[in-house]
């Protein structure tokens, strides 16, 4: 249970801060999303540190984003693991099912599978999350209405990102202004966000081309687990991370793992208990 609700905090943090860019320009923020999808396809890289009461852990990621029919693919780098250190992570993201392979996974794995899911619209349920609302898939203007939550919006000025000039912004959004003026369907989701996981605020910072695309996002937000209490040893969690996009239009081709090379995470963790 715990790991699910460790992917699934972090993802929900996710999910709302990528819905709510900011600018004291909303439209040209609101039509990122717009222009994202319009690309179709880009390449990603994503640097990642979590600091937890048991050390400081960090991640390298590079992969394929397909915005239009949402998935994706990457490969993980994992640093500071005790006797795991240069650890690697495959992960392929569908929809909002994620599948992860790794040597780490080995040792628990009993059966056929290599690969190992978790839904994480299932998971989010477990705790009072829904987050295909949160995403606000369905409705990409939809994203504007998140901008209520968004406080201290800064420009910054101009920057290049991967030798390509961008507007740079740095901003706020705050959970618990979102908890009560965002949109009606997220309100509750939200409210468990801050009063069962501890989030308060995203601060974050993001960089635009002239298109309009997102060519760099930054976040960073501490959170815990609502039974890490007992040890302490899954928080409080304090995450930042990075994340490129470029190459935008690039062929892609994710292929979802085959269903009997597939075990749900739920069933192993329970499988691997004494």
């Amino acid at each position: 249970m715990r790991w699910r609700r460790i992917v699934a905090a972090g993802a929900t943090a996710l999910l709302v801060g990528s819905c709510g860019q900011p600018s004291d320009s909303r439209d040209s923020i609101g039509q990122a999303a717009s222009a994202m999808e319009e690309a179709g396809t880009a390449r990603m890289s994503m640097e990642q540190t979590m600091d937890a009461p048991t050390g400081t852990f960090s991640s390298e990621a590079e992969g394929v984003v397909d915005f239009a029919g949402q998935r994706g693919q990457m490969t993980m780098t994992l640093s500071g693991l005790p006797g795991q250190d240069g650890a690697t992570i495959e992960a392929v993201a569908d929809d909002f099912i994620i599948y992860m392979k790794s040597p780490l996974l080995d040792p628990v794995l009993k059966g056929p599978e290599s690969w190992v899911s978790i839904d994480l619209q299932a998971a989010g349920e477990e705790m009072g999350i829904d987050m295909k609302a949160l995403a606000g898939q369905s409705d990409p203007s939809q994203m504007l209405d998140y901008l209520q939550g968004t406080t201290d919006v800064e420009e910054i000025g101009t920057e290049e990102v991967r030798n390509v000039d961008t507007t740079h912004y740095r901003f706020k959004l705050d959970f618990e202004e979102l908890a009560e003026t965002g949109p009606e369907e997220i309100r509750e989701s939200v409210k468990v966000m801050v009063e069962d996981f501890g989030f308060r605020a995203l601060p974050g910072e993001i960089w635009l081309d002239e298109q309009g695309l997102v060519r760099r996002l930054f976040y960073e937000f501490e959170y815990r687990l609502p039974d890490a209490a007992e040890d302490g040893t899954f928080g409080p969690l304090k995450q930042e991370m990075t994340i490129d996009y470029y190459d935008f239009g690039v062929p892609v081709n994710i292929e979802v793992p085959p269903k009997d090379d597939v075990i749900d995470l739920q069933e192993l963790m329970e499988g691997a208990s004494p």
